[in-house]
């Protein structure tokens, strides 16, 4: 694991693309979620309150990926209300969007249960660099 810390330049940078996917400046717990992404030190889970931007966990993942963080290329979003689905759908197509990123893909899906929905994106790798791991 990398422990290096970010500069002030790559932050700057990730706070302007953060905004430009977004629409906001990123929360303090989400600079240090992107700066933990780019160390490679991924959470098993997130805990926070409602209304604290965790659906942004999308963005967050794409630009430490995009800028070469040793992030696996598919995220999971489980979450278990309908509405956040809706909700974390719609970020998902908007961060696609703004990047322009034709390899990246979205799949949604919804348990049998009311309880257990889940998002997936996935950057698609590219012929060049078949030879990495999922």
């Amino acid at each position: 694991m990398n422990q290096r810390l970010l500069s002030s330049s790559e932050l700057a940078l990730f706070r302007q693309q953060f905004c430009a996917t977004q629409g906001n400046a990123p929360f303090p717990w989400q600079e240090r979620l992107f700066q933990d992404f780019c160390r490679g030190d991924l959470p098993s889970a997130l805990d926070l309150p409602t209304g604290l931007g965790k659906t942004s966990v999308m963005a967050i993942w794409y630009l430490a990926l995009e800028g070469g963080a040793p992030v696996p290329r598919r995220l999971v979003y489980v979450v278990d209300r309908r509405a956040v689905v809706d909700q974390a759908t719609t970020v998902a197509e908007k961060i696609r969007e703004s990047s322009g990123d034709a390899a990246l893909r979205i799949a949604r899906s919804a348990a049998n249960t009311p309880t257990i929905v889940s998002g997936l994106l996935t950057r698609q790798l590219q012929p060049s660099s078949s030879a990495q791991s999922a």
